[in-house]
């Protein structure tokens, strides 16, 4: 059956909930006005932290503008989602709790919906494999009142949570079972349709794939990026295909259409039907970090490495002709916790004409500082350093950049990682800083 959904009447949170949403705000508040660590606050130049918090590169949006606000999605390291009002005016950020606390687990991280006309936000968060439906809630945008959840049945485990907004509607994608399934609203999340395969998953399992539309007269493009786990074998190549949110149509670089959103089912795709845009030669491992629209076309920036080896970052790019790609710098030290840890939270992410990422100094060590770099770009032609900070070793590891834009300003988040063991089991603040477009 289709997925329905009733908003909770204005005012339904409970007294002693709301009270502790102020006592959360006041601790906030308090984190990021009061006396700060010396080494650490100058070393970091975030307008606010969002203390208690992580998440994952297979949720979006984690964060959303929303006048002089933004609005940050997290999971806590007891398992409690959340939503964060963050005003960077003042480093005030106000903390809305919502499922939870259930296992921790970073892949659980929350999704963001906001529309100017809608006086609420949805905030969506997934469990990992373990529920067979999503779960959301409506979020008052101004008194920061929280509805009654709601679920999204999707028939297989779901894990991630994706959204994509339209003029008229909002899609969501997660993984279920072995696919990538959508569904559609039209009404801001009071009914949904019926799920949809968007990647057929049957050969192949545990497939990632990650969603970012452009911006500006891009923002109906969505780069798509569809691939597996290093430790996979087959497939190994990053597909990358192009999704058109005016006519849902999914297209390759050369303007072939694969599939359609509008088809009976969905389109099913298969990783063989996407551009092959990185192909991993000999033992290569292969670890991506972003995707979006560059000359016109997806570009992923990624990880590549060989056995216990460091990483070094790279990028590939559509010159209208064929791929292109660039080196610069190497990713991490020595990977810490488990096996692809490092792999995992080192990190970049496409910001304008560049990129932002976070390196480990020296590469040696599993405990050195971390450097963080914007880089201006000409793509095919080499990267340069514009602009970076370093951490001391005591301020943790400043990791998994993530970049969303407004149009005057743009809102770069970073993971201040005391403790990255496993997925299940780490120790995390939000870093926030906004910087003017272009």
């Amino acid at each position: 059956m289709a997925a329905t959904a009733t908003p909770s009447a204005p005012g339904a949170l409970p007294r002693r909930v709301a009270a502790l949403l102020t006592a959360l705000a006041l601790v906030a508040g308090a984190l990021i006005m009061g006396s700060p660590a010396p080494a650490q606050a100058a070393r970091h130049p975030a307008c606010a932290i969002v203390p208690d918090a992580i998440y994952s590169s297979w949720v979006n949006p984690l964060a959303s503008p929303d006048g002089p606000y933004w609005w940050v999605g997290s999971v806590a390291r007891d398992g409690t989602n959340a939503v964060s009002r963050v005003d960077c005016r003042s480093g005030e950020v106000r903390r809305v709790p919502l499922g939870g606390p259930e296992s921790p687990d970073d892949h659980n991280a929350t999704a963001i919906a906001v529309d100017p006309d809608q006086p609420t936000l949805l905030a969506v968060y997934s469990t990992h494999g373990l529920l067979t439906h999503t779960r959301f809630r409506w979020v008052d945008r101004e008194t920061l009142e929280a509805s009654e959840e709601q679920r999204i049945e999707f028939g297989a485990r779901v894990t991630y949570a994706q959204l994509l907004r339209t003029d008229d509607a909002l899609l969501l994608i997660v993984r279920a079972g072995r696919d990538w399934t959508y569904v559609v609203t039209t009404d801001w999340g009071t009914t949904w349709s019926e799920p949809r395969l968007l990647t057929d998953g049957t050969d192949h399992p545990g497939m990632y794939l990650l969603a970012r539309p452009g911006y500006g007269d891009e923002g109906h493009l969505v780069s798509l990026a569809y691939y597996a786990h290093p430790a996979t074998l087959i497939p190994r190549n990053v597909g990358t295909a192009t999704l058109d949110l005016t006519t849902g149509e999914i297209t390759r670089v050369d303007g072939t259409v694969i599939g359609s959103l509008d088809e009976p089912g969905g389109p099913a795709l298969l990783p063989e039907e996407f551009d092959a845009t990185v192909v991993p030669i000999g033992s290569t491992r292969v670890r991506l970090h972003d995707i979006a629209r560059v000359n016109g076309a997806p570009a992923v920036v990624y990880a590549a490495w060989q056995g216990t080896a460091t990483a070094t970052y790279r990028y590939k790019v559509w010159n209208g002709a064929r791929w292109t790609s660039g080196t610069w710098g190497q990713l991490t030290g020595r990977p810490f916790g488990y096996r692809y840890a490092a792999r995992y939270v080192g990190g970049a992410a496409f910001i304008d004409g560049g990129i932002i990422t976070a390196r480990q100094t020296p590469t040696t060590s599993t405990s050195g500082s971390w450097t963080i770099s914007y880089l201006r770009c000409r793509w095919g032609a080499g990267c340069t350093t514009t602009n970076s900070f370093t951490t001391s070793r005591t301020a943790g590891r400043m990791v998994r950049p993530y970049v969303v834009y407004s149009e005057t300003e743009r809102l770069v988040m970073l993971l201040a990682v005391s403790r990255y063991a496993w997925f299940t089991d780490y120790k995390a603040n939000i870093l926030v800083r906004t910087r003017p477009a272009g």
